[in-house]
Formats: structure tokens, C-alpha cells, sequence
């Protein structure tokens, strides 16, 4: 049986997000959408055709394009802050000190006025990030 136990902090809670956020595909789909493609526009529009853009106008749509990539990188990262602060101060149980018991029947989480069970079929799946086991 292993024990571990830990108080939730708003920087841990964030790590844990950001980590949960990277484990699937649909995230790296939208960094390659809404980061990579536009800087690739840019970085074309300047080696090939920056004289043209000048001549049609178009700087102006490489700014655009810096602008959604500042965005992008920005807000991503500052939601998932925002969401972590939001369910510390809002969720009573996770300003408290988390207990949790892995053993051969499951896993235990406890504390004051909480006592949670989970076999291990109920388990879907379990990742192990750099700094995480995520237990889905």
C-alpha cells in the first residue's frame, strides 16, 4: 500500500491543467492551427513576397496574423491559471490536505468529510506526466 498526501495549491493545480490539457491530440491540433500556420504565413509572406505585400497592402495582414498568434500563446495558458484559481477558491475540498491510498483492491481518496473509493476497473486510464499520474 502507498500513501501520499499533498495541499493543493493554485500553481500545482495549474501544473496538473496544463499537463491534462497536453495529453491529447486535439490540443496539438490546435497549436499547429491557430500558432504554427499563421507564423509559417509570416514567415513565407516576408522571405518571398514582402515587396509585393507592400505594393497590395497587405502588411497590414501580417500584423493580423502576429496579433492571433499573441493571442493564441497568451490566452491558452492564461485560461487554465484562471480556471485553477477558480476551483481552488470555490471547491472546499480542494483547499483542504488531500490523502490518497493505492493499494491491490484500488485507489482511496480521504480527508475531512470525504472518503472516496475506486476500484481499479473503474479506472480508464492512468498517464504518467513529468510531474503527474493522471488517473482518469
Amino acid at each position: 500500500m502507498v500513501e501520499i498526501q499533498f495541499t493543493p495549491t493554485v500553481s500545482l493545480l495549474y501544473k496538473a491543467t496544463r499537463d491534462l490539457f497536453h495529453c491529447n491530440g486535439a490540443s496539438k491540433l490546435m497549436y499547429v492551427i491557430f500558432i504554427m500556420l499563421p507564423l509559417m504565413v509570416v514567415l513565407l509572406m516576408i522571405l518571398f513576397e514582402f515587396n509585393t505585400a507592400k505594393n497590395y497592402g497587405l502588411e497590414s495582414d501580417i500584423w493580423n496574423i502576429l496579433i492571433i498568434i499573441s493571442i493564441s500563446a497568451l490566452f491558452i495558458p492564461m485560461g487554465h491559471y484562471f480556471i485553477a484559481r477558480k476551483s481552488i477558491h470555490s471547491n472546499p475540498s480542494l483547499s483542504q490536505t488531500q490523502h490518497y491510498s493505492f493499494s491491490e483492491k484500488g485507489l482511496r481518496n480521504y480527508g475531512e468529510g470525504r472518503d472516496i473509493s475506486l476500484s481499479w476497473d473503474k479506472v480508464l486510464k492512468i498517464k504518467q506526466s513529468k510531474r503527474f499520474l493522471l488517473i482518469f
